[in-house]
């Protein structure tokens, strides 16, 4: 995640939202709100923001998010992965 501007990929988000399904629509807005209102994203929130593209861009080699349908997988380490 080093290296990546999120405000910067939310506002190209933003401007690309014809591109993206209505829940990524919805999500992008959200997050949006949430910067405004000065807090910041949780990690599987940016997680989902760094691998959110618009159809135009096409789907980064090395994403962490797997999509099937209307179910996202984020792919974690299993030292991340808390057990109970």
């Amino acid at each position: 995640m080093e290296g990546i501007d999120i405000p910067t990929k939310l506002d190209r988000l933003r401007k690309n939202l014809g591109e993206l399904n209505e829940a990524d629509q919805k999500f992008v807005g959200d997050m949006l709100a949430l910067l405004e209102s000065g807090c910041l994203p949780n990690r599987h929130q940016i997680l989902r923001i760094v691998d959110l593209n618009p159809a135009s861009e096409g789907i980064p080699e090395d994403s962490t998010i797997w999509t099937h349908g209307n179910v996202n997988v984020v792919f974690v380490s299993p030292d991340e992965v808390i057990w109970r």
